[in-house]
């Protein structure tokens, strides 16, 4: 190294790399020590790299990017040993040697598409078909060791989002008064949150207890109502017995306001709250009305016991499309899972106005963590991919500071009337990638932080379609 590593060394070439370069400089920027030590200088005229190899819990290798990330698989360190040598052809990047060594090394272990061959005497063979198209996700386990990307994708079912969302949220909340709850503290149009974030909780959990304790007061005059209809005198049940059945509603629908509002703090706050129970007790006032009905039937003390201790299907298992396989369908829910976990973490981040979807605030969320804990960030859109380095709050606008490998010249997009971003031929976002036309500073109060890079509206990179990764 003539200098310590930094993202300006990373330029793509000819080859269809971003996805490498991009994860690469998602490490460096944050971490430029990290880089350094994969390197070890033999003094020879070769340098040996440090990378990761996942095997599985049979010592097998995998490459697969599902299989790395597996529970049983160990990401083993391998050490390549590459020639110091500077290549000028167009597949490589051309601004520094250590990044072109790195990926030379990343190349001849074949991790990516198996096409890599190194003879004898040492000579990588089918370099562009190997480096060509990846996973960023995959590059950051080779690189680091470490696991734990988080991925948000296109392909999530809202409204089944939406169930999970609430299923986690209130976990340990009476089933009857999920809908209300949750309507109050996502109402965020009507009614919007405090900028600062602690702030933004502590309203959450207050419009929650308001609820919780409305909900409370219902069900104690639902136990003034009970206790009238035992009090009648048709009623065949000894003293012991009505005891007995005022007791168990007084456990089931009366619990502390104060424990409920904590449960709720709880899952609000950590990063891996437990899903709730599809199913719970109805509400107390139909469970008074059914004990109305069996004292009129004469029903024993175990059938009104009973009642109370009914479960009603507040969430049922959302179906599977016939023509999805069983392994289809839980990648499916896997991914609704992630997804709703992010979003509900991002429940209480500033949402000016209510301007953005919630799609929208779990990829703020997911970067800002990824820029607070200083990891790193990596933008896909069909055919590129980008390295996220910053997220800063505007004029009332969220906007993020990406970094283009390709487009180390600053060159600009621009909008069309339909407010769609074109190139200078009409090309569309993708292309000006490629094009390389300038990308326009949505935002000229925030400077940049390298050659090719610049500040995008969060909506703008939420709409070109794409993925987004970073470590948690």
């Amino acid at each position: 190294f003539t200098h310590a590593p930094n993202i300006s060394d990373i330029n793509q070439g000819l080859a269809g790399d971003c996805y490498f370069l991009a994860a690469v400089g998602a490490l460096v920027a944050y971490d430029p020590e990290a880089v350094r030590k994969m390197f070890c200088d033999l003094k020879d005229g070769t340098v040996l790299v440090r990378l990761y190899v996942g095997f599985d819990e049979n010592n097998r290798r995998v490459d697969d990017v599902n299989d790395l990330a597996a529970k049983g698989t160990t990401l083993k360190p391998v050490y390549i040993r590459v020639r110091k040598d500077y290549e000028t052809g167009g597949d490589y990047s051309l601004h520094c040697m250590w990044i072109q060594l790195l990926e030379k090394a990343y190349a001849s272990i074949g991790a990516n598409h198996k096409f890599a061959r190194v003879d004898e005497n040492g000579q990588l063979y089918n370099f562009h078909k190997e480096i060509s198209s990846g996973d960023p996700e995959k590059i950051l386990m080779h690189l680091t060791g470490r696991k734990g990307v988080v991925n948000i994708s296109n392909d999530v079912n809202e409204e089944v989002c939406a169930v999970f969302r609430k299923r986690y949220v209130l976990n340990g909340i009476p089933g009857y008064m999920h809908n209300v709850i949750w309507d109050r503290i996502t109402d965020q149009k009507n009614r919007p949150l405090p900028e600062d974030e602690a702030e933004a909780t502590a309203e959450l959990i207050r419009r929650a207890k308001e609820v919780i304790d409305d909900e409370l007061s219902l069900a104690q005059e639902d136990l003034a109502r009970l206790q009238i209809l035992l009090d009648k005198k048709d009623v065949t049940l000894t003293p012991e017995e009505k005891q007995q059945l005022l007791t168990k509603f007084r456990e089931a629908y009366l619990p502390e306001s104060k424990a409920l509002t904590e449960k709720l703090r709880l899952n609000l706050t950590t990063d891996d709250p437990t899903l709730c129970d599809s199913k719970g007790r109805q509400e107390p006032s139909t469970a008074v009305t059914d004990i109305k009905n069996a004292l009129k039937q004469k029903k024993d003390i175990r059938a009104l016991l009973k009642i109370i201790d009914h479960r009603t299907e507040y969430y049922p298992d959302p179906e599977r499309d016939d023509n999805m396989t069983r392994e289809e369908y839980e990648k499916q829910m896997n991914n609704i899972n992630s997804e709703a976990k992010i979003r509900n973490r991002a429940i209480a981040d500033i949402n000016p106005g209510g301007r953005y979807s919630d799609r929208e605030m779990s990829i703020l969320h997911l970067y800002r963590n990824a820029v607070k804990n200083r990891r790193g960030g990596v933008l896909g859109c069909p055919g590129h991919c980008l390295t996220v380095l910053d997220i800063q709050l505007k004029n009332g606008k969220w906007f993020v500071l990406v970094r283009d490998v390709f487009n180390s010249f600053n060159y600009s997009y621009v909008k069309n009337q339909a407010g769609e971003l074109e190139g200078k031929y009409n090309n569309s976002l993708v292309d000006c990638f490629f094009q390389k036309r300038k990308m326009k500073f949505l935002n000229r109060d925030a400077g940049n932080a390298a050659p090719g890079a610049s500040w995008w509206e969060l909506r703008d990179l939420v709409n070109t379609g794409g993925w987004f990764e970073a470590f948690p």
